[in-house]
């Protein structure tokens, strides 16, 4: 049996065979040229710089103990730095643990009874603690686990 084979291949103006693959120019219409993708790319970064600079620069002032006298009802950032560093101190605080459990619990029970000491009398400061207990079980595949 013999099998004739054709040459699909076209020859060019020298008559040499080029294939059809590398002459393809039909461009796909969901192209976007590497130029317009630098400049998108730019424009999404200059935005983003703007955009932060102008939330930094737009920030209110934090205020210290000095500004107490003229705004005592604001928030004053040095007392909170203050009651932070309290709470750090008491060392490293994982869920359970006794710095985060009991001390910290304690600090800020202080601190709130110490705020309603000091409030105005038409200001009604209440506070709740809620103590959670349990455990679920967490199905992942392959191993479960309990938390």
């Amino acid at each position: 049996m013999n099998i004739e084979y054709r040459d699909v291949r076209r020859k060019d103006k020298l008559n040499s065979p080029v294939f059809d693959v590398f002459d393809y120019k039909k461009r796909n219409v969901h192209h976007i040229s590497q130029y317009w993708a630098y400049l998108i790319l730019l424009g999404i970064l200059v935005i983003g710089y703007l955009s932060n600079y102008n939330y930094k620069e737009n920030l209110p002032k934090a205020l210290g103990n000095t500004d107490l006298m003229h705004h005592s009802s604001e928030f004053i950032a040095d007392r909170a730095w203050k009651d932070l560093k309290i709470i750090t101190s008491f060392g490293t605080r994982p869920v359970g643990s006794y710095s985060n459990e009991v001390l910290t619990v304690d600090f800020l029970k202080r601190e709130i009874s110490y705020i309603k000491q000091t409030a105005h009398q038409i200001q009604r400061i209440e506070m709740d603690l809620q103590v959670a207990t349990g455990s679920f079980w967490l199905g992942f595949k392959p191993h479960g686990m309990t938390s």
